[in-house]
């Protein structure tokens, strides 16, 4: 992957990762390879849960490379556009047909314009379908936290956060193209694709803090 201008990683995204590491090290670590992989560097891990995490989250890189792409490409089509009906503009108005005038020609690409963009408007309005409105990343994971612990589903937060920003960046539609109508029950039916790994889910359980057996001193 060639070298890119910048690297994007949310506070969020973060938070995560520090809570499935719980070591500041193998965090260190992620981080690290996370920088790399936007500098185009060859990314070497040594940790093995840190490299199955890395896997997962550079589909997220991955969709942040893609938009940044696609903008670039949209910018690029806009500008040759403005070019193209500049210079359309420049030759009607230098070469006006023969006994008209200048100012007439200025009057008519107006009112020819202005009807245009009224008539473009007016057909977007009519096919434009309703706004769907898209939860913050918050009340997602609420939402998803608490539905997958009446499911006793143990859920990723990674995949979680991948899949929602996937969706984000889709425009709210599914991986088959289809429009996220409620999206509500559309997390519940995609809640038992997202669980961890039986790794992922003993190694959390290892990093849990353990507690101290009592003993009769302490009764």
């Amino acid at each position: 992957m060639s070298k890119k201008d910048f690297v994007k990683i949310t506070f969020q995204d973060i938070e995560i990762a520090e809570e499935f590491f719980e070591n500041q090290k193998h965090l260190d670590e992620f981080l690290c390879a996370v920088v790399d992989y936007y500098r185009g560097k060859t990314i070497r891990i040594k940790t093995k849960i840190v490299k199955k995490y890395f896997e997962t989250y550079k589909k997220t890189m991955d969709f942040v490379l893609q938009a940044k792409e696609k903008g670039r490409e949209g910018a690029k089509l806009r500008y040759e556009n403005e070019i193209v009906t500049s210079d359309t503009l420049v030759g009607s108005l230098l070469a006006p047909p023969e006994g008209t005038l200048v100012a007439n020609n200025k009057d008519i690409i107006s009112n020819n314009k202005l009807e245009k963009d009224k008539k473009e408007k007016e057909e977007k309005e009519s096919v434009s379908p309703p706004k769907i409105s898209i939860p913050s990343w918050e009340e997602f994971l609420a939402y998803s936290q608490k539905e997958s612990y009446e499911r006793n589903l143990k859920i990723d937060k990674v995949k979680l956060k991948i899949k929602y920003d996937g969706w984000v960046m889709d425009d709210w539609h599914t991986g088959k193209g289809r429009p996220i109508k409620n999206w509500k029950s559309t997390i519940i039916n995609t809640l038992c694709y997202l669980q961890m790994t039986p790794y992922q889910a003993q190694a959390r359980q290892d990093n849990l803090p353990r507690k101290k057996p009592k003993t009769l001193d302490d009764l």
